[in-house]
């Protein structure tokens, strides 16, 4: 863990991760929780290895998708009280659809290929975007309150940045997309018990909200063409023990610390010939990035029930 990290989050009240040892791990999130390489899911099923561990996250999901793989999984699997559930939402400016066969999840409306300009102007707006997921939290919240150990963390702080690529303007300097300031004040005091439970995001608490300073660190890890955005499986690690109090087996922190070691690696291998402006891990070989999810994955799910929607 940075020592910045440690000074800046010191005195967050932590609660503990887990009260039972849980039988059953259920994750569920965008690409923050199932990426390319190993993500606090993936170290969580790890390190409770003697535990049933599903993880639900998908990249480019928004809250929508997210809230349904959540009913969809308490249906088929029904919750109980030596579950873990957690729970990462993601940024409200997502637009999630099922077609006969799967969803798709393109990913933060600004920034997809899916949907065009026309139809972003004629059927979205952010406000909108917030009502229904602040709804979907709640609705979430409700099913685990009393049936599970749970938790819920989220990428960005999403009542208070709309757009995940805009950290500098916050949700409360932009009336006009939230038809008046009133109108968001009032939201967030209609969800205020739901909005107190959400954990702090890791936007916040690894890059201080600072697109910068994330691809700053990441240059001065990898290499200066090395650009992503998602936390390093050792970020991941650090969210965790900053977030939650829990005595860490020492093989997990052992097979994190091995895991970054190869993610450096690997990372600088596939970049260091690129220009940061032309590099991307999604431009890269599927038998690359195959091969990267196979070395690094820490801990794979296992097979979820082929009822499941996906």
């Amino acid at each position: 863990m940075t020592s910045m990290n440690m000074k800046t989050h010191k005195n967050l009240n932590k609660k503990r991760l887990v009260h039972l040892q849980p039988k059953r791990i259920f994750c569920f999130g965008c690409s923050f929780t199932d990426y390319n390489w190993g993500t606090w899911a993936n170290i969580i099923g790890y390190e409770f290895n003697d535990a049933k561990f599903y993880n639900f996250g998908k990249s480019g999901a928004g809250n929508q998708y997210i809230f349904n793989m959540v009913m969809q999984a308490d249906a088929i699997y029904s919750f109980t009280h030596e579950d873990l559930v957690m729970v990462q939402w993601t940024n409200v400016s997502r637009e999630d659809r099922y077609f006969p066969g799967e969803w798709s999840t393109p990913g933060n409306i600004y920034s997809q290929d899916f949907y065009n300009d026309d139809w972003i102007k004629k059927y979205f707006t952010e406000y909108g975007a917030i009502v229904r997921d602040l709804a979907f939290i709640k609705a979430a919240h409700s099913l685990l309150e009393h049936r599970a150990q749970w938790h819920f963390i989220q990428m960005n702080n999403l009542v208070v940045y709309a757009d995940q690529w805009d950290s500098l303007v916050k949700i409360d300097n932009r009336p006009q997309a939230f038809q008046g300031k009133g109108r968001i004040d009032e939201l967030k005091e209609m969800y205020s018990e739901i909005v107190g439970i959400l954990k702090p995001s890791f936007y916040d608490v690894l890059f201080n909200n600072n697109w910068n300073q994330k691809f700053t660190a990441d240059r001065k890890i990898v290499n200066k063409n090395f650009q992503d955005g998602h936390p390093s499986p050792l970020e991941h690690y650090d969210y965790l023990n900053i977030i939650f109090k829990h005595d860490w087996k020492p093989q997990t922190t052992t097979k994190v610390s091995n895991i970054q070691k190869r993610w450096i690696e690997l990372m600088n291998n596939a970049s260091h010939s690129f220009n940061k402006d032309k590099f991307s891990i999604y431009k890269q070989p599927k038998r690359w990035t195959d091969m990267v999810r196979y070395e690094l994955i820490i801990r794979p799910s296992d097979d979820i029930d082929s009822k499941t929607h996906r």
